[in-house]
């Protein structure tokens, strides 16, 4: 029906329990029920999705964590569905702060920042989705009320003032900064090369008393190729 109704749109399946021992093999049920999609002839599914809703009592976190948030299940997880050859996606992320001590929204961008880099390091993620940003208005609660449904997490990136927690900053450093490319480059002969993240890019080409802007896209699936004339 999706593929009927929105033909033009990718499809991304999703679901969520994907991270748990029992998954990191081919028999996996949502593994196979993607695999047998595939294997049916139904259009072909353009990425696998899976969410990380951590939502579980702070007393747990220490026996969770040293399984949810360690780097080698997260890749272990990745590279089981790489197989496939389909992208990858978190499509929905929820990492508590369980409060808004200073300590616990230290805690909560140190694990951030880990899952986040873990993620993007694999050749099949190509989407991390954040799924509440501000604290206060998370599900089954009324805005603003913290002691009530996913509210009690503490996930946002965002204060319910909309001032920005520690994660936030973390996160706008490593995409703003850390995963960002400037570069000057000379031309040889006419040609010019450089390596760079995955994105969009501003060009300017200058040639005596000439000068031409551009735009160009990085893509792993593009020929990554701009032809400028002067």
């Amino acid at each position: 029906m999706a593929d009927r109704y929105f033909p033009a749109n990718r499809l991304v399946i999703n679901d969520y329990n994907v991270w748990w021992p029992e998954s990191y093999n081919n028999r996996h049920a949502y593994y196979m029920q993607i695999e047998r999609l595939m294997q049916n002839g139904i259009r072909h599914i353009d990425s696998v999705g899976m969410q990380f809703h951590s939502f579980f009592p702070l007393s747990s976190e220490p026996s969770v964590a040293a399984q949810r948030y360690n780097p080698e299940t997260l890749l272990r997880l990745m590279d089981t569905y790489a197989p496939l050859g389909l992208a990858e996606q978190i499509t929905e992320m929820t990492i508590p702060a369980y409060s808004g001590s200073e300590e616990d929204e230290e805690i909560q961008a140190d694990l951030i920042e880990g899952v986040y880099t873990t993620f993007f390091s694999h050749p099949s993620m190509e989407a991390v989705i954040y799924w509440n940003v501000v604290d206060g208005y998370a599900y089954r609660a009324t805005p603003g009320d913290m002691t009530a449904g996913e509210n009690v997490y503490y996930g946002g990136l965002l204060r319910f003032d909309m001032s920005e927690k520690p994660a936030f900053r973390r996160l706008k450093k490593l995409i703003r900064e850390d995963w960002h490319t400037s570069a000057r480059v000379k031309a040889a002969n006419g040609k010019a090369f450089f390596r760079g993240f995955c994105g969009e890019y501003d060009i300017t080409v200058r040639a005596g008393e000439k000068e031409v802007r551009s735009t160009f896209s990085l893509s792993k699936r593009g020929t990554n190729t701009l032809t400028v004339r002067l």
